[in-house]
């Protein structure tokens, strides 16, 4: 089974995908995942919640950025999935 990764020059072009963005008008809420336990999990209910009122809201002009820094666990990727099931 092969996996094929985007090339990084993708990565590379999100924060500037980000920036143009909130340059257009658009509000954009951001979480950044660490490795602190805790701290993900209240920021995954945040999300969790900024989501709800975004779908509520049906506002195009916001959204909601999550980042996984490189010490992140995959269980918050995992849990993320889960608590933003909607």
């Amino acid at each position: 089974m092969e996996i094929n990764y985007p090339r990084q020059e993708y990565y590379d072009s999100i924060p500037i995908i980000i920036n143009k963005l909130k340059l257009e008008g658009w509000s954009l809420i951001d979480f950044q995942l660490t490795e602190n336990d805790a701290d993900n999990l209240a920021k995954i209910t945040l999300a969790r919640t900024e989501i709800r009122k975004l779908i509520q809201s049906q506002n195009m002009k916001k959204g909601v950025h999550i980042n996984f820094s490189d010490k992140s666990k995959y269980w918050t990727l995992i849990k993320l999935l889960d608590n933003c099931r909607i």
